[in-house]
């Protein structure tokens, strides 16, 4: 078990190290991929999940969900949830280190936003943390019923 949830996890340090890379070169100003447009964004996530399925396959992890929203679908579906918990703890895991590499790389280029988003600059406007909860409990959601749909159809 412990192999599968490295494998989970390296892959997911992965797929978000490349993924959110390539989001980060092409947005971020003065940026050597700056304004290289969505064609090279789709492109590096299409590479990035590839990259990121192989290092999971290699490292352990048989199935490479890489993603809570699928590791919930397909428990749902199967109805084995034994898994769960350890490879979502995995994949957050391994999610939060490949953002945090990110971060590390592209670091000049965040710095003064973090210092927007930190000090009490008066007139910047408020930041939108209603928001934030949508895209966690959204993909959850998601995969729940996509795997409540395949027990159903018996797919």
């Amino acid at each position: 078990m412990l192999a599968k949830c490295f494998g989970e996890f390296m892959g997911t340090l992965v797929l978000i190290l490349l993924g959110d890379g390539v989001v980060a070169g092409v947005l971020l100003k003065r940026s050597k991929a700056e304004g290289s447009g969505r064609m090279v964004i789709t492109s590096g996530w299409a590479f990035a999940v590839m990259a990121g399925v192989f290092t999971a396959i290699v490292c352990g992890s048989s199935y490479a969900y890489l993603n809570p929203a699928l590791t919930i679908g397909f428990a749902v579906s199967s109805g084995q949830f034994a898994k769960v918990a350890p490879y979502i703890v995995a994949q957050m895991s391994g999610a939060f280190v490949g953002a945090t590499l990110v971060w590390l790389h592209f670091l000049p280029h965040f710095g003064p936003r973090l210092a927007h988003a930190a000090l009490p600059i008066a007139g910047k406007g408020p930041s939108d943390w209603g928001y934030a909860i949508v895209p966690v409990l959204g993909p959850l959601l998601g995969g729940s019923l996509a795997g409540i749909a395949l027990r159903a159809t018996g797919i």
